[in-house]
């Protein structure tokens, strides 16, 4: 079982999920629905696919890994809805 290791040293399971939800969120109103479901499902493949057989990896690792795979526009939005919460 992968775990995630957070900013704050908390360890959680990691969850395809979580993923697919966040690319949904960020991908509204930048792409068709369709399409972000699309995009969702293949990138959280791809991603839960290179963590396989790790123990933990690093939240800011599959954050990256996120947005190097999604399109352009829906890694703004995401990165945009980033910059709001902080």
């Amino acid at each position: 079982m992968v775990k995630v290791m957070k900013k704050g040293g908390k360890l959680q399971t990691f969850k395809v999920s979580k993923i697919q939800r966040g690319i949904l969120k960020a991908a509204k109103g930048v792409v068709y629905q369709k399409e972000a479901k699309f995009i969702a499902r293949k990138v959280s493949a791809s991603v839960s696919k290179a963590v396989r057989g790790k123990k933990v990896v690093n939240a800011k690792t599959l954050r990256k890994m996120v947005l190097a795979k999604v399109p352009r526009a829906v890694a703004s939005s995401w990165r945009k809805y980033d910059k709001r919460r902080k």
